[in-house]
């Protein structure tokens, strides 16, 4: 028989076999195991039992709190398709994990996103990653940090006049809006501007009651995300959220359309300089690093990559700045007196710099600084960031097998006790001297860390300056408000705040 007939013969049989030893471990694994602590492990579906409620709420952030609450500083937890993980909230371990090459990316999430982000630099790895980090890293130094905090000032002076004309419209002098839904426009116009030097019109889609299709595209795709991370890959095209489900095909038609329509835009402008891009050296916007050609001639990156890196960039930075934008704002009015201490430092600082803000003189605002780290602190935007053990290693008194997923439990790391006095309480005070290495990570850390974060830093902190400097913000009782994670962590129905302009 020819060995293409006997692998077909076998397969069924085969497949039958590695089935029943999968379930078979499974029924085995919690006796077998001496491993770290953890929630029970029901066969097959591991702690799914458990975390179910929390899963149909999207509150999973909760069921690992408990877990880690209960069990950390490591615990170990399977969750059905989601396979094992070994969950750390230790600040030596996790700085190990994340800087050290014995840990990799691992590729659950990527398997998640891959049709929508493959070719992102979040979702790269190996050599792919190195090129792209390499040639996009100059986008994100000091000069052109310089550009972001000009668009900074621009977009949030654009936002606070937007507000300023609502209020002065309105019979008693004060708006209620819901302010993630301007944030999220914010800061999808600052990336347009700061990384591709193109309008978007999104706060003015706001402010006029439009709906702004690029952000909706993108709300859809966390909602695809998301839904995947709850359902088992076998039923995604059940629930429509397979890659080759007819709406998820339509959903990314549209994000690549609007993004190649960028693209020719770009190139267009190239064309008729020449061939080369608009500008040269430190005035290079991320667009034209993707752009531009290596000496031979050739392109470093294809169209396809152009257009993932485009795509990604929007989808990381519009949704991760805005949560925490949202969050710090949040806080703000759960606690005026921590408000109007800012609002001070903000007045005092502002009129000693003469309004002249800089990447060097920002951080003299440092009660600011503290306010922004601590509600990253408290509420990372990302829950959780995991790696892959490449070899058996030793963690905490356990042998971790190689191919072990490894799981740094940012909420819980940035809570835990032995590193933060009072850690469930908001207390910017705390940053006035430095926490313990590895304690803090809201942007990972070594060399996978956000290469924006220190754009998304300056944004933040450009907006709360210029809206903290011209308005009061209360707290709007009729809402419900839910705190939820998806694939970032926020606010379920966002957040609405009552506006009202400051007195000087």
């Amino acid at each position: 028989m020819p060995l293409i007939d006997t692998i077909q013969a076998h397969a069924p049989t085969a497949l039958a076999a590695a089935a029943a030893a999968t379930v078979a471990y499974s029924f085995l694994e919690p006796l077998l195991d001496n491993g770290p602590p953890g929630p029970y492990l029901w066969p097959v579906v591991g702690a799914l039992p458990q975390a179910t409620s929390y899963l149909r709420r999207s509150a999973i952030h909760e069921f690992f709190d408990m877990v880690m609450k209960q069990y950390g500083p490591i615990a170990k937890v399977r969750l059905a398709n989601l396979g094992t993980a070994y969950m750390i909230s230790d600040a030596e371990l996790a700085r190990r994990i994340l800087t050290s090459p014995e840990f990799v990316r691992s590729k659950l999430i990527l398997g998640l996103t891959h049709d929508f982000f493959d070719n992102a630099l979040f979702s790269l790895t190996g050599e792919r990653w190195r090129v792209h980090r390499k040639m996009l890293q100059p986008a994100f130094g000091p000069l052109h940090l310089r550009h972001a905090t000009a668009v900074s000032e621009v977009v949030s002076k654009e936002l606070a006049d937007a507000w300023s004309e609502m209020i002065d419209a309105s019979t008693d002098k004060e708006i209620v809006v819901d302010s993630f839904e301007f944030f999220k426009a914010l800061t999808f116009d600052f990336i347009g501007k700061a990384a591709f030097t193109h309008e978007f019109g999104a706060i003015q889609s706001i402010v006029r009651g439009e709906a702004n299709q690029g952000l909706k595209d993108y709300d859809e795709v966390t909602f695809v995300i998301q839904r995947r991370f709850r359902v088992q890959r076998f039923l995604w095209g059940f629930a429509n959220i397979d890659p080759s489900s007819p709406a998820v095909l339509d959903l990314r038609g549209r994000i690549q359309g609007e993004v190649k329509n960028v693209v020719l835009e770009r190139r267009k402008q190239m064309a008729e300089n020449g061939g080369k891009p608009l500008r040269s050296g430190a005035e290079m916007d991320l667009l034209d690093r993707l752009l531009i050609s290596s000496s031979d001639g050739t392109d470093v990156f294809s169209e396809d990559e152009i257009a993932g890196e485009v795509t990604g960039f929007f989808f990381a930075g519009h949704d991760t700045t805005s949560n925490t934008l949202t969050l710090a704002l949040y806080v703000l009015v759960k606690h005026p007196e921590i408000q109007e201490k800012l609002a001070q430092e903000i007045d005092r600082v502002y009129e000693e710099l003469k309004g002249n803000i800089t990447t060097e003189n920002m951080y003299q605002f440092r009660y600011l600084d503290g306010v922004v780290k601590e509600t990253q602190r408290l509420y990372p935007i990302v829950s959780a960031l995991t790696r892959q053990v490449t070899a058996p290693v030793e963690a905490l008194g356990y042998r971790i097998p190689a191919g072990s997923r490894m799981t740094v439990h940012i909420r819980s790391l940035h809570r835990n006790p032995a590193y933060w006095d009072r850690p469930d309480d908001f207390i910017p005070e705390r940053w006035e001297k430095p926490p313990v290495p590895g304690s803090f990570v809201p942007f990972g850390d070594g060399q996978h860390n956000c290469i924006g974060q220190k754009m998304a830093q300056i944004e933040m902190r450009f907006v709360l300056i210029h809206l903290l400097r011209r308005f009061r913000f209360e707290e709007y009782a009729n809402q419900k408000v839910e705190f939820i994670s998806r694939l970032t962590f926020g606010l379920k129905n966002g957040f609405k705040v009552r506006v009202l302009k400051r007195e000087h």
